[in-house]
């Protein structure tokens, strides 16, 4: 483990009178200390702590028998020496102005949202096409989640620079603009970065707020209870996302998934060899040199923003911790080293499969949800409006499950080259029946302790197959439905729970919203598998289903709680988006062969689909008078017979 420098302690302000702290520990286990009396954490190595904590605080530890050694007094004045080499957060607004004018054709700049106090928060979007969504990779940078850690937004606006000042000029710069879709978000933290501290304006560290393994760390009381957090949420609602980057200090290392947990995810494998490229990218100095590290095995974090870009969209996403020094020079190779390493993840970021997932018959993108099964890798999504997803993933045999809703569920057997990336659009049929089925994790918390969980979170979405995920005793989920089609409240139920057999029928609340962050309705109690109806809690419509285990059935790890297998619930059928009528059959056509001749002299067609988007007999006399469409020549053809 590296050991920590004195020019380390500069680097996070807090609230007034925190001071930087020394805590020789014996076990893992005293790091939970930490975390319940809300001590914000700076490293662990070799058996100590360093971290930061008010008067108050210190007491407490020692009352708990911790040896405490004060290294720095007031870190608040230490910072204040280094401020002068960092951008203030108008500066950085007034470049992110300027930039935007000077490079119009490749620059959106856009308020994304406000802060707590109201700051704007703004973010840019580097694309060839910046004003329209193309079916092209996503790469997001954040810097400043804590608004005291300035070189995390030196690292990302130096990166920024380079890109528009090198667009005309440098040919992989040029190719990268052109085939992706860059978002930097140099300042999340507005009232944090003008005021030199940790936090945000309501006090709460924004890295703990996010509801993913949320935990109430970090004075957050609820998942995204942060305007700032909720805003990144909808950020990557609206992107598709490949890779994230967010940048911290001050640490050297490449912080890579899980932070809650010491289970790694099934992508754990090319994980940890991304994270390595990327760490070896910043040779050059003890200042540059970063280390990968599992985010939990340096220490628990729970509600952090990497375990939720990736455990909610499936980005691949990590937190980089770097020095803060007190020099030009060293604040430049920093930059330097990061952005060499950004150039070369942004060119391998094509890996696996891309593609567009489709309507069969009018090719309209679909959103959907895709899951990578034999073997397991986390889920992806498609977007609108381009119907564009992307997994990166290494070479090798696959299969892919794709949902969209009001569609029929499709499983694809691929083969991804190594190191190269295989195009793959994905055609969809129509459902003959309405279902819809939860799309993706709104958050998650578990109660109890779980470092004996086994289930993931990817198990409980899409259609029920089996494969569960365990709440914990007393924890709770939140599924999100897909945009546009919600729950309804039709005659009869209109929602089905599916458990998962571990073999004990679990207790459970359930609740629905029309809005993550608005009002949750109560639906009842239900017990194992079990159909619910919407009316009951008032709605006509709802968005959101959260399960929350009613502490009843098995406390054990690793299934304690309610074994979540997926939510299930009717559409209303939408039918096909009309075609133009080319022929009419009547009745009394006698030909046992549809199309012998062909339509208006083209060749016949290849498949005859009713309007479920089922293939159906080539026979007339099979077929009973109605609506048909048929695909040949690559085109779609609607018939009537009458």
């Amino acid at each position: 483990m590296k050991r920590y420098t004195f020019f380390l302690f500069f680097l996070v302000f807090a609230r007034a009178q925190e001071r930087v702290i020394v805590v020789p520990i014996s076990s893992r286990s005293d790091l939970a200390v930490f975390s319940e009396l809300d001590i914000p954490i700076q490293d662990v190595s070799e058996g100590k702590v360093i971290a930061f904590a008010t008067d108050q605080k210190i007491s407490k530890l020692q009352a708990r028998g911790y040896e405490v050694k004060i290294i720095v007094e007031d870190y608040q004045k230490e910072l204040e020496k280094i401020l002068p080499y960092y951008h203030t957060y108008a500066e950085v607004c007034s470049i992110m102005h300027s930039l935007a004018r000077s490079y119009p054709q490749i620059v959106k700049l856009e308020t994304l949202g406000f802060s707590y106090n109201g700051n704007r928060i703004f973010g840019i979007k580097i694309s060839d096409n910046p004003e329209i969504s193309e079916p092209e990779i996503g790469v997001r940078l954040i810097g400043a989640h804590h608004g005291n850690e300035k070189i995390s937004t030196e690292i990302t606006l130096a990166f920024l620079q380079y890109l528009l000042e090198n667009y005309v000029t440098n040919p992989q710069v040029q190719y990268l603009v052109n085939n992706r879709q860059i978002f930097i978000i140099p300042i999340l933290n507005a009232d944090g970065h003008i005021a030199n501290s940790r936090y945000n304006g309501a006090g709460v560290d924004l890295n703990r707020d996010y509801g993913y393994m949320w935990g109430g760390e970090g004075s957050s009381t609820a998942p995204f209870s942060q305007p700032e957090t909720r805003l990144i949420r909808r950020h990557s609602e609206r992107n598709p996302l490949s890779f994230e980057y967010e940048y911290h200090s001050a640490a050297s290392y490449v912080n890579y998934l899980w932070d809650f947990h010491p289970q790694d995810p099934p992508d754990s494998a090319l994980i940890i060899a991304i994270s390595r490229r990327y760490a070896d990218s910043t040779y050059g100095s003890s200042t540059t040199r970063l280390t990968p590290i599992n985010g939990y095995d340096w220490y628990e974090v729970r509600g952090s923003c990497q375990d939720m870009v990736f455990g909610e969209f499936g980005a691949f996403a990590t937190t980089i911790e770097t020095q803060q020094p007190s020099s030009q020079a060293r604040i430049d190779s920093i930059c330097l080293v990061n952005r060499r390493a950004l150039l070369d993840i942004l060119t391998i970021a094509e890996w696996g499969v891309q593609g567009r997932v489709l309507d069969t018959f009018s090719q309209t993108p679909l959103p959907a949800l895709i899951r990578v099964k034999s073997p397991t890798r986390w889920q992806t999504y498609s977007y609108l409006p381009t119907g564009f997803y992307h997994k990166f993933m290494e070479g090798g045999n696959c299969t892919l499950e794709v949902y969209s809703p009001n569609y029929e569920v499709k499983k694809i057997g691929v083969s991804i080259p190594n190191r190269t990336p295989l195009n793959l659009d994905i055609l969809l049929n129509p459902a003959s029946f309405g279902e819809g089925y939860g799309f993706r994790i709104g958050w998650v918390r578990r109660a109890t302790n779980d470092e004996s969980q086994v289930t993931i979170t990817t198990n409980c979405l899409g259609p029920p197959d089996s494969l569960f995920f365990s709440l914990s005793y007393g924890g709770e989920i939140v599924i999100e439905l897909p945009s546009g089609f919600p729950v309804k409240n039709l005659p009869g139920n209109d929602l089905k729970i599916f458990e998962g057999n571990d073999g004990i029928p679990e207790r459970y609340n359930l609740y629905c919203a029309l809005d993550l962050f608005g009002t949750w309705y109560s639906l009842g109690q239900g017990i194992g598998t079990q159909e619910f109806d919407l009316a009951q809690a008032g709605l006509d419509s709802a968005y959101y289903i959260k399960i929350v285990d009613a502490n009843s059935g098995s406390q054990s790890e690793p299934y304690a709680g309610f074994d979540l297998d997926a939510v299930a619930y009717r559409l209303p059928m939408t039918g096909i988006k009309s075609l133009p009528v080319v022929s009419l059959l009547p009745n009394d056509k006698s030909s046992t062969t549809f199309w012998s001749k062909g339509i208006l002299g083209e060749k016949v067609p290849e498949s005859v689909y009713n309007i479920y988007g089922k293939r159906v007999s080539s026979s007339v006399k099979r077929l009973p008078a109605g609506v048909y469409f048929l695909k040949g020549n690559q085109k779609i053809r609607k018939v009537i017979k009458l």
